[in-house]
């Protein structure tokens, strides 16, 4: 029987990563690292390098938020769904709204998969768009089977099957209660919210190591956590501390997606591109803490369960739930406002100071968006047309 790689090339194991264990070959696609020789520090980052898989054509069931941002109405696919597969997209590359009223998304799935989607779009009479969640079929382009990869969960209908990781108590806890009890700690991990509270799910299967640590938002002692913006500046920052072992219990919840709360983004400008793709540089959206899944909760309510299988259960929504009314965002070059999504704390008055804090429409953020891969792909067919047409290329605008 042939196996296909789990990093989801689709080609067979033995011709890919081998049988290479899903926890290092998720470390391998993710974690670049670099020694840090002034510091004398290995440093891993991660940066997403679109690979050359053979491409699919598909029909997926798809979750899209259309909401407006400083830099204009975005359409964020908060979930896909194809052959009982869940993926959540780590990046938004670019957003096209094209002539025959179709929108279509690029993104990448995976740390190496890109995918395009495609859909009708959601427009009042008007012209105005609709905003709001919407559940839908889409057309997609996609590179590879990045629904057969490790980064993809089970589903069912519209149930999707997370990880939970804690103690061997809290384990006992809930299956004891059949209750699941939110956190009161945002994504930092150090600080209370008021509210909503959350209960955190998240696609990584064992935390083994620092860098499975990071990505459920923890990190073991020793481990600096920082964020780094797109003119290159390194902000170092605290997160919660504990090791491995002290979460070494991992039980399976199945989650209805509409409870589940879009991730903030981040608008990042075309200096993030570590390695350019074939038609140059582009902005993008990239989705914080994409390993990491919220449902929140009304502080002191819980969600009930109901039991499965041993140490496998089911949400049921219960009134404590609090459905979202929107997502943090910043630019790739702010850092006190990619602070604030670690904090989740909300601006003082005495801190505002551009549009975009209050979420107003923002001419920089504008700006950085109209450099996306739609609008790269959209000049670079310009061109080629106009070359075709008059043997040069005749400039345009943006």
């Amino acid at each position: 029987m042939i196996t296909n790689c789990r990093c989801g090339s689709g080609r067979p194991k033995e011709l890919c990563h081998g049988k290479l264990p899903d926890a290092e070959l998720r470390r391998a696609l993710l974690d670049h690292p670099i020694a840090n020789t002034a510091e004398k520090r290995l440093e891993t980052y991660c940066h997403f390098t679109p690979a050359d898989h053979t491409s699919q054509k598909a029909r997926l069931r798809a979750r899209i938020l259309i909401a407006t941002t400083p830099a204009g109405v975005m359409h964020y696919p908060v979930g896909l769904i194809h052959e009982g597969r869940f993926l959540r997209p780590m990046s938004i590359d670019g957003v096209a709204y094209l002539d025959d009223g179709w929108v279509s998304v690029e993104m990448m799935l995976t740390p190496s998969i890109r995918a395009c989607i495609y859909f009708r779009d959601k427009k009042e009479p008007s012209g105005l768009w609709r905003l709001g969640t919407y559940e839908l079929d889409v057309e997609a382009f996609l590179s590879g089977d990045p629904f057969g990869s490790l980064f993809a969960l089970p589903a069912e209908g519209t149930k999707v099957c997370f990880f939970h990781h804690t103690t061997d108590a809290g384990a006992q806890g809930i299956d004891g209660s059949l209750r699941f009890l939110p956190s009161k700690w945002n994504f930092q991990g150090l600080t209370e919210l008021v509210s909503p509270h959350h209960a955190y799910f998240t696609n990584v299967a064992k935390l083994i190591g620092p860098n499975d640590m990071l990505e459920v938002g923890m990190a073991p002692e020793g481990t600096i956590a920082g964020l780094i913006t797109d003119d290159g500046q390194v902000f170092k920052h605290e997160v919660y501390r504990l090791a491995p072992k002290d979460r070494a219990e991992t039980i399976r919840v199945w989650v209805d997606w509409s409870l589940i709360a879009p991730n903030p983004l981040i608008l990042h400008d075309p200096r993030s591109n570590i390695v350019p793709g074939a038609g140059g540089a582009f902005s993008w959206w990239e989705v914080f803490h994409p390993a990491i899944f919220r449902i929140p909760i009304r502080p002191g309510g819980s969600l009930k369960l109901t039991r499965r299988a041993k140490r496998q259960y089911e949400i049921k929504r219960t009134p404590d739930f609090i459905a979202p009314s929107g997502f943090y965002a910043a630019l790739g070059t702010d850092i006190p406002g990619m602070y604030r999504m670690w904090t989740e704390k909300p601006l003082e008055d005495a801190e505002v100071a551009r549009p975009a804090d209050v979420g107003l429409p923002d001419a920089e953020w504008k700006r950085i968006v109209s450099m996306s891969l739609s609008h790269v792909i959209g000049r670079n067919m310009q061109a080629a047309l106009s070359v075709g047409a008059h043997g040069r290329a005749a400039p345009h605008g943006p």
